[in-house]
C-alpha cells in the first residue's frame, strides 16, 4: 500500500538541448509560442526519456475483492494523501466484514472524485435543459464557492466552511446577499443531483445547516420604479436625443448649440434609431420584458391585427422555459406599427420577414439608458440608494399596473413570476403620495 505521482516516460524532442542541472541530466527546449520546457533524463530500457510526473498523487492499494488496485486521489500533498488512502482501506476492511454493502462503497469511494470531474458531468445535464448563459452561471458559480472554500474532492463540501465563507463575505461586502445565497443554491442543487446520480450518499448542504442570507438588509442594487411623469420625460428624450446629438456644435464659439447642419440621410438614420430606443423602453415598461427576451423578438412574433393585439414570446428565450402569449397595450400597438413601417422604409423592401429582429438591442444598453436619464434630467440613483437601470424598466411595469387597479393576480401573470410575493414584494414601488392617495380613500368614522 502506497502512495506516489506517478511517471511518464516519453521520447526526448528533437530540439532538446541535453544539459546537467543538480548532478542530474535535464532536456530543455522553447516551443512554437516561446515557452520554455524543461523535464528531468532519465534512463529506461528503451534509452533516455523525459519523464513527467502527476501533479496529484495516485495510491495502490488492495480492494475489498483482493485485486491491486492504482487510483488517483486529487491530492498534492503527500500527508493528505496518506490520509485519504487510509479512509479507502478502512472502508475496504468494512466491506469485508459486512458493515458496508458494495453499492454504499462505490458511493462512498466516489466522495474522493475531484469536483471539477463531476462538474463536468453535471454541466452536460444541465445543458440539456437551460440556456448557454444560465449553465455558464451556474457552473461558474460553484467554481467561485469550491475555490474560496477549498473544495477539491466531494467529500471536502462541509457546512460549516460554506457558513463561514457566507459570513465572510458579508463582512468584506465583496458579494450581496443575492449573489451568495445564488451561489448557495446553485451549490445545493448540483449536490442534490449528485446524490440522486450515486456521487454522494446525501447532500451535506441544508437550509437547516447553512440558512440563506437575508436580502432585505443586505441588498447591494437598490432599484426603483419610474413616475409617469419620468415615462413621459424619457421617452420624449430619448425619441429626440440622436438628433439632438447630430446637430449639437461641438467646438467653437458656438458650442453646445443645436444649429450643425447634417445631411438629410444623417438626420434620417438618427431619427430612426431615436423611434427604435423609444419604442425599446416603450416595450419593456408596457409588457415587463427581461432585455434578453427583448433582443430575442422577431417581426413573426407580433400579431399586432389580432383581438386582443399579441406579442408570442418562444419558451427557449424566456426565463422560466414557457412559451406565452403577452397582449398588448392599444398604444405600444401604435407604436411598433410606426417603427415597423419605419425600419420597413428603411431596408427599402416592401414587408419585412418574419425572422427578421424587431429591434437592435446592444449590450450596453444601460450606457444608453444613463444619457437618456441625464438629459430626461431623471436621477440616476436617488436620496435612499434606490436607482434606474435597464431592469428598472421591468420594475416599472409591475408598479405601473399596482397604481392602475390592476389585481395582484393579473399582475403576477403578466410579469410571468411564479410567486405572488415576488411581484408584490420586490418588483413594486409604490410610493409615499400613491400610499396617501389610498389611504384618504377611506371613508370618514365616527362623525
Amino acid at each position: 500500500m502506497e502512495v506516489f505521482k506517478k511517471k511518464t516516460y516519453k521520447s526526448i524532442p528533437t530540439i532538446a538541448e541535453i544539459v546537467e542541472e543538480k548532478g542530474k541530466q535535464v532536456a530543455k527546449w522553447t516551443g512554437r509560442q516561446g515557452k520554455t520546457y524543461k523535464f528531468p533524463v532519465e534512463k529506461t530500457k528503451d534509452g533516455d526519456r523525459i519523464v513527467i510526473v502527476s501533479k496529484n498523487y495516485v495510491a495502490r492499494y488492495r480492494n475489498e475483492s483482493g485485486q491491486m488496485v492504482e487510483k488517483s486521489m486529487g491530492c498534492r500533498d503527500k500527508q493528505n494523501a496518506q490520509r485519504v488512502l487510509q479512509s479507502w482501506l478502512d472502508r475496504v476492511e468494512k466491506i469485508k466484514t459486512g458493515i458496508l454493502t458494495a453499492e454504499e462503497l462505490k458511493v462512498s469511494e466516489r466522495l474522493h472524485t475531484p469536483i471539477d470531474e463531476v462538474l463536468q458531468a453535471y454541466k452536460v445535464y444541465l445543458e440539456t435543459t437551460d440556456g448557454d448563459k444560465h449553465v455558464g452561471e451556474t457552473i461558474n458559480r460553484i467554481h467561485v464557492l469550491c475555490r474560496d472554500c477549498r473544495f477539491v474532492v466531494l467529500n471536502n463540501i462541509n457546512p460549516q466552511d460554506l457558513n463561514g465563507w457566507m459570513v465572510e463575505q458579508a463582512k468584506i461586502g465583496k458579494r450581496g446577499a443575492s449573489t451568495r445565497n445564488h451561489c448557495r443554491k446553485a451549490l445545493a442543487t448540483f449536490l442534490n443531483w449528485a446524490v440522486e446520480n450515486d456521487w454522494m450518499m446525501r447532500n451535506p448542504i441544508t437550509k437547516r445547516n447553512v440558512p440563506t442570507a437575508n436580502t432585505e438588509v443586505d441588498v447591494r442594487r437598490k432599484r426603483r420604479a419610474l413616475s409617469k411623469d419620468e415615462i413621459n420625460r424619457l421617452l420624449e428624450i430619448t425619441k429626440n436625443r440622436p438628433l439632438i446629438e447630430a446637430m449639437t456644435i461641438r467646438t467653437g464659439k458656438r458650442k453646445g448649440e443645436r444649429h450643425a447642419n447634417i445631411r438629410v440621410e444623417t438626420r434620417q438614420k438618427r431619427e430612426l434609431l431615436g423611434l427604435e430606443r423609444m419604442t425599446i423602453y416603450g416595450m419593456m415598461i408596457y409588457t415587463g420584458l427581461r432585455k434578453k427576451e427583448l433582443k430575442s423578438l422577431r417581426i413573426g412574433q407580433l400579431f399586432l391585427n389580432e383581438t386582443p393585439p399579441l406579442l408570442h414570446l418562444i419558451a427557449k428565450d424566456t426565463k422560466n422555459k414557457q412559451g406565452v402569449g403577452q397582449p398588448l397595450h392599444s398604444h405600444l400597438v401604435s407604436l411598433l406599427k410606426k417603427w415597423i413601417d419605419a425600419k420597413t422604409v428603411a431596408k427599402g423592401v416592401s414587408e419585412l420577414a418574419p425572422e427578421e429582429p424587431l429591434f437592435y438591442v446592444p449590450n450596453a444598453l444601460y450606457k444608453i439608458l444613463n444619457r437618456d436619464l441625464r438629459l430626461a434630467g431623471i436621477e440616476k440613483k436617488d436620496f435612499l440608494g434606490q436607482s434606474i437601470d435597464v431592469h428598472a424598466l421591468r420594475h416599472t411595469h409591475a408598479t405601473q399596473l399596482a397604481l392602475a387597479g390592476v389585481s395582484p393576480k393579473v399582475a403576477q401573470k403578466s410579469m410571468r413570476h411564479s410567486k405572488i410575493g415576488l411581484t408584490m414584494d420586490v418588483y413594486t414601488h409604490l410610493e409615499r403620495e400613491d400610499l396617501a392617495e389610498g389611504i384618504e380613500k377611506l371613508p370618514k368614522f365616527g362623525e
